[in-house]
């Protein structure tokens, strides 16, 4: 089925990456591994970066929370370099363990997926009508918001990348 979305009054288009433009199973079986081991060596080398002075920041603030609701996850040092890698590290790896969706972990997986990518140790996966779709909509000047959990109130993030106007719709979606 294919409908307007802009006589359906709708503005821009809300996607989400799991299950709905790449199988769930690439997350699971290769950006989560990936994410896992590349973590330390990321952390290493990118722990004095300013573009990840906010991720570091997160992660500091999830952990103080984990604590404040009795939690108990690895100690945290920050006097001195090594110390700071591996709490960070420790830290990353018990979220992972718990599957915990953490505003920290998330950035910070984020940034070694960039870089995986950028590198070309990861190919993306997405489902054969999403090329098409994607490129209908940037025709037709329609805005992809992709969905952005949000620690704080505030307006959503949106991507630059413009996408068209129709959907095609798959049976059962």
């Amino acid at each position: 089925m294919t409908f307007s979305l802009r006589e359906h009054h709708i503005r821009a288009v809300v996607v989400d990456i799991e299950g709905t433009t790449t199988p769930v199973s690439f997350v699971y079986d290769v950006l989560f591994p990936y994410a896992r081991t590349a973590l330390p060596t990321f952390v290493r080398e990118h722990l004095d970066d300013a573009e990840l002075r906010d991720t570091w920041q997160l992660m500091r603030d999830d952990r103080a929370q984990d604590v404040k609701r009795g939690e108990s996850p690895p100690g945290w040092r920050d006097d001195g370099r090594e110390q700071r890698i591996a709490s960070t590290v420790a830290y990353a790896e018990w979220l992972m363990d718990r599957d915990r969706k953490a505003p920290g972990l998330k950035s910070l997986q984020g940034h070694i997926w960039k870089r995986g990518y950028e590198t070309g140790e990861l190919r993306g996966e997405v489902y054969p009508d999403v090329p098409d779709a994607f490129a209908r909509w940037r025709a037709a000047g329609m805005p992809r918001c992709p969905p952005c959990p949000r620690r704080r109130p505030g307006p959503m993030r949106r991507s630059s990348t413009r996408l068209s106007s129709e959907w095609r719709t798959r049976p059962g979606v």
